[in-house]
């Protein structure tokens, strides 16, 4: 980056970025098991924090940066949305896109399945904050309320050539065995306990919704919100 940031060049970093055509599949996780029907799916914490931002931005913010390019000359930019929510916010997120009552139900770290490991506790957040973006080149990212459902419908409707559809032999069997400790650390609690284990499977920051209520929508943190007590160091966010 100090070559090209020397010679008057625009530096734009990227946060996970999800929509369609994603190569990556960041969203198959759980298509997969909305895909095979699963009622239930074993999830781990969930507490990450990962800022993310839909394709269609990502270009708009490098028109952005081309359409302001005195602003631009010699910056360093972040490209994310300007709210991040959690992991499992974001899994909650896809299933209510893809139309799905699938539960995420949060099961032992160590029986969490390998392609959910994103899912487990982890020390590092990924948050960057996008608000110099926005005030030097005049870019906002979409709601991802909006662009969500687009990158899902288009995921359900091009699946990947070769589809775990999360029944084979070995993915549907991490999934049960993993769910069946669940149910066994059910039973051995009170009733007290599992009433309070029902809650933490709802959404985050609500209770969960009876039969035949639609779930609320997922709580997001907003990032500049939780990087206010440490102040970034102008390298970081240019």
């Amino acid at each position: 980056e100090p070559l090209y940031l020397a010679r008057g060049a625009c530096v734009l970093r990227l946060s996970l970025i999800y929509g369609e055509h994603d190569g990556l599949r960041r969203e198959e996780f759980v298509l997969r098991r909305v895909r095979a029907g699963r009622p239930r799916i074993p999830f781990g914490a969930g507490t990450s924090l990962d800022t993310r931002c839909y394709v269609g931005d990502v270009a708009s913010a490098v028109l952005a940066a081309l359409d302001h390019a005195s602003a631009a000359a010699g910056q360093v930019f972040n490209v994310g949305d300007l709210a991040t929510g959690t992991a499992r916010d974001w899994a909650l997120a896809i299933l209510a896109a893809a139309g799905s009552e699938a539960s995420l139900v949060t099961v032992p770290e160590d029986l969490v399945p390998p392609d959910l490991e994103g899912t487990r506790s982890i020390a590092q957040h990924f948050l960057v904050d996008s608000r110099k973006a926005a005030t030097l080149l005049g870019w906002r990212p979409s709601d991802p309320a909006e662009t969500i459902p687009l990158s899902v419908r288009w995921h359900l409707e091009n699946p990947p050539a070769q589809v775990d559809d999360g029944l084979q032999p070995t993915a549907g069997a991490r999934d049960l065995h993993a769910l069946a400790a669940d149910g066994d650390h059910r039973a051995a609690q009170p009733r007290a306990a599992r009433g309070a284990q029902r809650d933490r499977e709802a959404p985050l920051g609500h209770a969960r919704p009876r039969a035949g209520q639609p779930q609320r929508p997922a709580r997001v943190l907003d990032a500049g919100a939780v990087a206010a007590a440490a102040q970034p160091r102008p390298g970081d966010l240019a």
